[in-house]
């Protein structure tokens, strides 16, 4: 690949340099900050670490003075980058926090792509990451955001399919009309996921105005939209690359979400997805559609 001329700036660049530059981007992405950043991933993670421990100690006096910058934003996005499991605990914490919090340090990156920045950083605490999406405490779009890293750790096969399928039922169990706004992204999760299992409970949700209608359409729509395995939604991608996560938001604000295309190689194909699992499932084993039944007794002809 032709070096371009971020990287030529960002070999002159030292660690101090990368973090002040961090520390003061504001309106304009830091390229070559964050390529250089790379150089000097094992001495940036302790001071990425201690940055988001900072925000989760001081954040509510920061909203006070109206501080904020960008650095504990970068911090997240390369620590998921790297994958450090060191961050989970601290970022599932950083998500605790009410609705001005989260909208103040985080704003759109709940999500676009906080689901890529948690299961970059998941350290295989199953029990927390349900925990935290079951309480109705959190604040509703860092539990979707948390729901929707379940389709990224599912992927990498870090989470079995069957323990996703039990927390969903368990989420069912407890809808109520304080929760509309998680609950549309419940039954959005279990479109795109193919759980047909539940079709009885997603229709019981329309039915009784448990869903924002306006954001996902009435259930005819919705049964028409995920009658045929489509696709995960693009912003469904693990943080492999924190330019491009940050030049698509920016593009987001700037020009709006129908005016920035997504590159075919971002889309996840759930078709193919669905049929890789297929390959691999055995015959009594339960049948990856989420339909509840054996493989040999649901999908295995459709083959």
């Amino acid at each position: 690949m032709e070096e371009t001329i971020y990287d030529k700036k960002a070999k002159d660049l030292s660690i101090d340099e990368v973090l002040n530059i961090l520390s003061v981007s504001k309106q304009v992405i830091p390229v070559e900050a964050i390529i250089a950043s790379r150089n000097f991933k094992k001495d940036l993670t302790p001071i990425f670490i201690h940055s988001l421990l900072d925000l989760q100690a001081n954040g509510k006096d920061m909203m006070l003075s109206n501080e904020s910058n960008s650095f504990h934003q970068f911090a997240m996005y390369l620590l998921a980058e790297w994958k450090v499991k060191e961050a989970f605990m601290i970022v599932m914490e950083l998500l605790s926090h009410d609705e001005k919090f989260e909208e103040f340090f985080f704003g759109m990156m709940l999500n676009e792509d906080m689901p890529g920045i948690i299961a970059g950083v998941y350290d295989g605490n199953q029990e927390m990451l349900f925990d935290f999406i079951k309480n109705k405490n959190n604040y509703a779009y860092a539990r979707s955001s948390a729901l929707d890293a379940l389709v990224l750790l599912k992927m990498d096969k870090q989470i079995v399919d069957a323990d996703i399928i039990d927390l969903v039922r368990s989420l069912l169990s407890e809808t109520s009309k304080e929760d509309i706004a998680f609950n549309t992204k419940l039954v959005d999760f279990i479109g795109y996921c193919h759980y047909l299992e539940f079709e009885e409970q997603v229709k019981y949700l329309f039915d009784n105005q448990l869903v924002n209608e306006q954001m996902i359409g009435n259930y005819k729509e919705y049964e028409e939209y995920f009658k045929d395995v489509i696709f995960f939604p693009p912003f469904l991608t693990p943080i492999t690359d924190v330019i491009k996560n940050f030049t698509r938001i920016e593009n987001i604000q700037k020009y709006g979400y129908d005016n920035v295309p997504v590159e075919p190689s971002n889309f996840i194909n759930s078709a193919t997805y669905l049929a890789n699992l297929k390959e691999k499932v055995g015959r009594n084993e339960p049948c990856p559609c989420g339909s509840g039944k054996k493989y040999k007794k649901c999908c295995v002809d459709k083959d």
